[in-house]
């Protein structure tokens, strides 16, 4: 299982930290996305390539953030977010949970890059990944109508499991 269960990271109003697994399968979830949370949260609790956390605005529940994919050996992780609410959405929340993200794996891990794959219509992720200064660079092999945005980790020494 590879639920957060550590600090708790904030910014502002927004943090991100250890998710209560029976709290999000019951949080009312948007239609659009209620798909994805179920999968990346089972997954989360089934498999070590995926290292999961919540995000909440104010103490409230909003979303989930979480590493896939991931490659110790290479050094690289895949990001995945969604918020529940489109109420939640275009407020900066996201983009401030990627950046408390980025935080916990420049201090925590020796992953050396994060990579985002977005489709090319999902303008506000493509955003989220340029304000957290991801670098667009083309498009995935599986996916010739999605995008793909890569951020080196500045603190990089060694290739390790979070701690």
């Amino acid at each position: 299982m590879t639920l957060h269960a550590g600090h708790v990271y904030h910014q502002g109003s927004v943090s991100i930290g250890p998710p209560n697994p029976e709290e999000v399968r019951s949080f009312p979830i948007s239609a659009d996305v209620v798909d994805e949370v179920n999968h990346w949260l089972s997954s989360a609790m089934e498999h070590d390539a995926v290292y999961y956390f919540s995000i909440w605005r104010a103490e409230e529940l909003v979303g989930q953030i979480f590493l896939h994919d991931i490659n110790w050996q290479v050094g690289e992780a895949l990001v995945g977010y969604h918020l529940f609410d489109p109420g939640h959405r275009g407020l900066g929340i996201g983009t401030r949970a990627l950046t408390l993200l980025k935080t916990f794996v420049a201090e925590n891990t020796g992953l050396a890059k994060l990579v985002i794959i977005t489709s090319a219509d999902n303008l506000a992720s493509q955003r989220i990944a340029q304000k957290c200064n991801f670098t667009y660079v083309g498009v995935p092999r599986e996916d010739p109508h999605g995008l793909v945005y890569q951020w080196a980790n500045p603190s990089h020494a060694s290739i390790t499991g979070p701690a």
